[in-house]
């Protein structure tokens, strides 16, 4: 009978401590993905602005002028599309909230910060920002590092 005790507090110890650890990971796994997302969010959103930067100062000094902006990311993907360069991304925790949005919709959202353009339709959240000009090729670019070399040609900007 006196083997019984120590059993039991140990099997008690057990329970107690599988349960708080299953607790622990399904309120903390969520929290810590939400961060993620944020942080590779706001991530798109200063890379577009470095990458607007260089192109405002490529325009301005002329024809010939080029910069090389270092463009580093965890996740996502952008694109240069006609007058346009887009962050792109999947969210499953839905981290733009539908109060922030221009629109009443449930669906689709429409959200202007610091000069870049977010479009939320569902888990898909589009950022971007639109020139006056056409980019004289279309890029695509979905690694996680790359050198982009901006360059004004007769009046024109292209990204390679």
């Amino acid at each position: 009978m006196k083997a019984i005790s120590p059993l039991i507090g140990f099997v008690l110890v057990m329970a107690i401590s599988i349960a708080a650890i299953s607790i622990a990971m399904n309120v903390g796994t969520p929290a810590i993905e939400r961060s993620k997302e944020i942080l590779i969010y706001e991530e798109g959103k200063n890379n577009l602005k470095l990458i607007d930067g260089a192109i405002n100062e490529v325009l301005q000094e002329g024809d010939g002028s080029s910069r090389k902006v270092s463009l580093k990311f965890s996740d996502g993907k952008y694109n240069v599309v006609d007058n346009r360069i887009e962050f792109f991304m999947i969210t499953k925790q839905g981290i733009i909230s539908h109060e922030e949005c221009q629109s009443n919709e449930d669906i689709e959202c429409v959200i202007e910060e610091d000069g870049v353009s977010i479009d939320v339709l569902g888990n898909e959240i589009r950022a971007y920002i639109e020139y006056d000009f056409d980019f004289i090729d279309d890029k695509e670019i979905v690694n996680g590092a790359e050198y982009l070399i901006i360059s004004n040609q007769n009046d024109q900007i292209s990204i390679s």
